[in-house]
C-alpha cells in the first residue's frame, strides 16, 4: 500500500494511514486489531484504533460487563433486533468520525450469522460515510469456536 502523493510540509510523502474500527465485548476484536496495527506500524503506517461502544439503552446493561451475567440468555436479548438487521445507539470515537485514511479495516464477531448491531450501526451512520467515502476497506471476523 503506497502513500498518496501528498506532503507533510517538508517535501516528503506522508505515511499511509490506517484506521481500525471494531466492536468487541470479549476483547478478541481488540487483540486482533492491536496485532495487525503492530505489523502496519512496523511497515511505516500511522495507525488509529477506534472501538465502537454499544450504548443502546435496551442492551447496554447486559453488554456492560464480561462475561455476561446470564450467558446465552443475555445474548439472546438482541436476537429479534439482529433478525431485523436493526441498528442501535452507539458511541463513536473521534478517530472514526472523520479523517483521511488510506485504508479502513473493520473487525468484530458476528451475532447470529450476520454483522453485529454495534458495527452495523456504525456502517449505516453519517460518520462512517465521511470516513469511508472513496476509501479502500477490509474486514476481519473473530470467532469463539
Amino acid at each position: 500500500m503506497g502513500a498518496r502523493d501528498r506532503s507533510n510540509g517538508m517535501n516528503s510523502p506522508r505515511k499511509p494511514s490506517v484506521l481500525f474500527v471494531f466492536y468487541t465485548h470479549t476483547q478478541q476484536s481488540l487483540r486482533v486489531a492491536e496485532a495487525m496495527a503492530g505489523v502496519m506500524r512496523e511497515r511505516g503506517c500511522e495507525v488509529s484504533l477506534a472501538g465502537i461502544e454499544f450504548t443502546d439503552p435496551h442492551y447496554a446493561r447486559k453488554f456492560g460487563s464480561f462475561p455476561f451475567r446470564h450467558g446465552l440468555r443475555d445474548l439472546l436479548t438482541v436476537l429479534p433486533a439482529q433478525t431485523r438487521r436493526a441498528t442501535g445507539q452507539i458511541g463513536i470515537p473521534d478517530a472514526a468520525r472523520e479523517g483521511d485514511y488510506d485504508l479502513v479495516c473493520f473487525g468484530s464477531p458476528t451475532w447470529f450469522f450476520t454483522t453485529n448491531m454495534p458495527l452495523r450501526s456504525y456502517l449505516k451512520s453519517a460518520e462512517a460515510g465521511k470516513v469511508l467515502g472513496g476509501k479502500r476497506f477490509a474486514a476481519y471476523v473473530v470467532c469463539r469456536r
